[in-house]
């Protein structure tokens, strides 16, 4: 069941398991029960931290040569701390076949198609840092071309149309990272690529990603066209000016999870990234970071205007209406920067704003204490030579 679907069940809770028990039928095949402690609720009307409640997963037994899935999987056992998404109603759930157990965390998914950036190089790292903090497990996937059969086949960060394992995304990938430019998704990857785009989960933008969708691909398919402006916020006006570089502007207020513990000189923080100048960005986009161009002598180029280089938004999801009970989701939280050159990651103070990004947006903020901030400071991040 794609995670999209997942995140529209009225009950989304992580759980403990305190018992287990199966029974026969009522259907041809078991029917499990889990009786659970309430952890936290992410989505949930009437449940509350500490309660106990029943989740009912069912097994089927399928004729010798039928086709079709036995049920559930994934199913936990006693003691499992685990995520549930299930309906029903709060004294006995149902879970969603057949992976509606899910471990517990965030999964963050990274996307690798932008060659400029050199995403190949920097996203791996940036998963492994990402991991290594505890922010969620990662998987990473890179732009690939076709093997001829509809799937992709060796990585290469020039292609647009595939990415390696990208199966995976229909059921993880809480937050989906975006380090691409100019997709053109072919065969099968529409399906994914738009389950995680446009399936309300949360998602980071690295540099060019607002042009996420070639022209070719805003000419053929009418949601990708608007993808960049109306999710990500923007689109982009005018290309970095060659040999040019961005100081990014210490800000006047740093309260907000992303920029916690930054260190900003206080001339500025000067990043290799180019300055990328983007349309106006909508009223419910808080921008946190402005920047300018500066040559390699540290002068203003050009016409000295700042631009936005760093912003959130939180998106409303629409709320369901289940015999006649109403359910609210979470906002989707999205958070978009126009820095992240490979290069930049040689910054430790951007390399932790980069993994705060990532953890603000998956509702993990807590997880980035001041030990992980010196193990991302400490990490080392060496571009290969072209």
């Amino acid at each position: 069941m794609p995670l999209s679907v997942l995140k529209r069940a009225p009950y989304q809770l992580e759980v403990t398991v305190l018992s287990v028990e199966t029974k026969e039928g009522p259907h041809s095949g078991e029917s499990i029960w889990f009786r659970v402690r309430v952890d936290r609720v992410i989505v949930g009307n009437g449940l509350k931290v500490g309660d106990e409640t029943a989740v009912v997963s069912q097994r089927y037994k399928l004729p010798r040569g039928a086709v079709g899935s036995t049920g559930d999987r994934g199913l936990p056992r006693k003691g499992d701390r685990m995520r549930v998404y299930a309906d029903g109603n709060a004294k006995v759930l149902s879970s969603v076949p057949p992976n509606g157990w899910q471990p517990v965390g965030n999964s963050v998914a990274f996307l690798a198609a932008d060659e400029d950036a050199r995403a190949e190089e920097s996203m791996p790292f940036l998963a492994g840092v990402v991991k290594e903090c505890g922010v969620g497990s990662t998987s990473v996937h890179f732009a690939a071309a076709g093997n001829g059969t509809g799937s992709a086949g060796a990585a290469n960060p020039r292609e647009k149309g595939y990415f390696t394992d990208i199966g995976r995304m229909h059921s993880s990938g809480d937050t989906v990272v975006l380090a691409v430019r100019g997709l053109e998704p072919d065969r099968n990857t529409p399906h994914s690529v738009n389950d995680a785009l446009f399936g309300g989960r949360d998602l980071v933008a690295f540099r060019a990603s607002v042009d996420t969708f070639s022209a070719v691909a805003r000419g053929q398919r009418e949601p990708q066209s608007r993808f960049g402006t109306e999710t990500l916020g923007t689109r982009i006006t005018t290309e970095p000016v060659a040999g040019t570089m961005t100081r990014v502007v210490p800000p006047e207020d740093a309260t907000h999870p992303v920029l916690a513990g930054l260190q900003f000189p206080k001339g500025g923080l000067v990043l290799p990234s180019g300055l990328i100048e983007v349309a106006p960005l909508p009223t419910d986009c808080r921008v946190l970071l402005w920047g300018e161009a500066v040559d390699a002598g540290g002068k203003v180029v050009g016409k000295g205007a700042k631009q936005p280089v760093l912003w959130v938004r939180e998106l409303e999801r629409k709320s369901l209406v289940v015999r006649d009970v109403e359910t609210k989701f979470p906002a989707q939280r999205i958070a978009v920067t126009t820095l992240g050159d490979a290069a930049d990651f040689s910054n430790p103070e951007f390399r932790l704003l980069a993994v705060q990004l990532i953890a603000w947006a998956g509702d993990e903020t807590t997880s980035v204490d001041d030990a992980d901030r010196a193990k991302v400071r400490g990490a080392k991040f060496e571009l290969s030579p072209k």
